[in-house]
């Protein structure tokens, strides 16, 4: 059922219910429970259970409790997404759904079994699949082993391991200051960026074209794409010639009201994006047609927009998929914007590194048909993330849409200065981005130090042994033994993570 180690002579693997009484959480009515603390009652809990020190935060209360867990429970999420995880209730008593089922032990530290089932979530979490709702039964719970040594043992165990995850919790959280603060330095740098602050030096000593003979450049630009792409798709490939007057069908695009848009440097020009470049939405072929995927064309989706510059796509399509829908192949240097969701992706951008077709969730700033560069668009939309997640549209989920999008207004420099901006940028984002990959890996390399902990924890080897130490008691009475808290003889894979001569395994925070 659960990982089975080779454990020392004097512990026992035993299920929990030879060492714990169990209490399945019961479902009360809504009408039953409220969720103002004012009107007193007992805390009902019907989130799931969660790693971490900071549980429970109490969001209801009843005064018609039913199934009920006592400070010192251990909490196991038995049913939904977060199916096993855990934490020990550090409140009187409580209320507990049917998403929660209370372990409480009688011979064995609760944090002790805490720790064993936080190092165990995986083996819960194949325990409740295998439905539509994941959820564990009270059977499996009840034959899940856990090895057990002495009571002084187990007390020493949780002892070392807190010792060890506060050190890492402080790591932790420094790194965390570290990644807000090179956030902050990110948006501080794009905002000087966007609004010539970078360049103003660089402006006193240099007499650029004004931006507007560049936007008069993008229009040609645009309407010379758009005549080229209009020819081929309704004559040119179906073998026919175009009627005289055709040119006239282009529409041309308005230009942006800057009547409430902030006063921008000498020679820059305000636009907007559909102004100045083609807009498109995307599609997704039907997914019951297999001959529409697994082509050789790229498609990306919205989840790929985190990559910032997409080189790869998880999914492709064929040509049948592509002539299924609107969807079109859209040239290395445009530009996705996420449009869809609460997540982090609405409002993010990135740039496409290679052709491929898109779907509907985000919207496709073709760029590349101009001479602006692609990377100063894109710097200006990442300078304005927390403002695109404020627009958009729908009561119950903001999304933006191609309207909105067509309208946001850009600042045009003057091309030259627009290439002054994107080396800066890159200069000095260069620094931050090197420091916040730094952050990320030591963040990776703390919840692997984490996992090793409470790996040599549960087999024996997180702290030293006393000789002829009596095996654990299972039959209600609990007996120290001849166990102490001495730290002589320590296994030598056991060394102090946080401090070890080993590089390996330190964890050294520093930026």
């Amino acid at each position: 059922m659960n990982e089975q180690t080779e454990l020392p002579d004097h512990w026992e693997r035993i299920p929990v219910a030879d060492f714990a009484e169990l209490i399945s959480g019961q479902h009360i009515l809504s009408d039953d429970y409220h969720q103002e603390p004012d009107d007193g009652g007992t805390p009902y809990l019907t989130g799931p259970a969660d790693f971490g020190d900071d549980y429970p935060e109490v969001s209801k209360w009843t005064h018609k409790p039913k199934a009920m867990a006592q400070e010192g429970d251990v909490l196991l999420t038995v049913k939904g997404a977060n199916v096993g995880k855990t934490n020990v209730l550090d409140i009187n008593e409580a209320a507990i759904s049917r998403q929660l089922m209370a372990i409480r032990p009688k011979t064995a530290l609760s944090k002790y079994i805490y720790y064993y089932f936080r190092n165990n979530f995986s083996a819960f979490q194949r325990l409740g699949a295998g439905s539509t709702v994941p959820g564990i039964d009270q059977e499996s719970v009840l034959g899940f082993e856990v090895p057990l040594p002495p009571l002084p043992e187990q007390r020493r165990i949780v002892a070392k391991i807190e010792e060890l995850f506060t050190n890492l919790d402080a790591g932790q959280s420094d790194l965390a200051t570290a990644e807000r603060q090179l956030e902050r330095y990110r948006l501080s740098v794009l905002q000087a960026a966007v609004e010539g602050r970078l360049t103003a030096d660089w402006r006193r000593t240099h007499d650029p074209e004004h931006a507007d003979q560049l936007l008069e450049r993008i229009l040609e630009e645009r309407r010379e794409k758009w005549e080229e792409r209009y020819k081929w798709e309704r004559y040119e490939s179906k073998g026919k010639e175009p009627p005289s007057g055709w040119k006239d069908r282009y529409t041309k695009p308005d230009p942006p009201d800057e009547t409430d848009l902030r006063e921008l440097p000498q020679c820059w020009k305000w636009s907007r994006l559909g102004h100045a470049f083609f807009v498109h939405l995307g599609a997704t072929p039907r997914r019951s047609r297999d001959d529409f995927w697994g082509g050789d064309i790229a498609w990306a989706s919205s989840s790929e927009i985190n990559q910032r510059e997409i080189t790869h796509t998880e999914e492709s399509i064929t040509e049948a998929g592509l002539e299924d829908t609107s969807t079109q192949v859209l040239p290395p240097g445009t530009l996705m914007l996420g449009m869809i969701g609460q997540g982090r992706t609405r409002g993010m951008v990135a740039e496409l590194k290679i052709p491929a077709a898109t779907s509907q969730n985000s919207a496709a700033i073709e760029v590349a048909h101009s001479s602006v560069p692609p990377k100063w668009v894109y710097y200006y939309l990442e300078s304005q993330y927390h403002e695109l997640r404020r627009m958009g549209s729908g009561n119950n989920q903001k999304a933006l849409n191609k309207g909105i999008v067509q309208e946001i207004p850009i600042p045009l420099p003057p091309l030259a200065e627009q290439k002054q901006i994107v080396d800066e940028v890159e200069r000095l984002l260069s620094v931050a981005d090197d420091a916040a990959a730094t952050a990320e890996r030591e963040q990776t390399r703390a919840e692997r130090l984490r996992q090793s902990i409470l790996k040599q924890a549960f087999s024996g080897r997180l702290v030293p042994h006393v000789e002829d130490a009596a095996p654990p008691q299972v039959d209600g009475s609990v007996s120290e033994g001849p166990d102490s808290d001495s730290s002589e003889g320590a296994d030598e894979d056991v060394e102090d993570l946080l401090g070890s001569a080993d590089s390996s395994k330190q964890i050294e925070m520093d930026l």
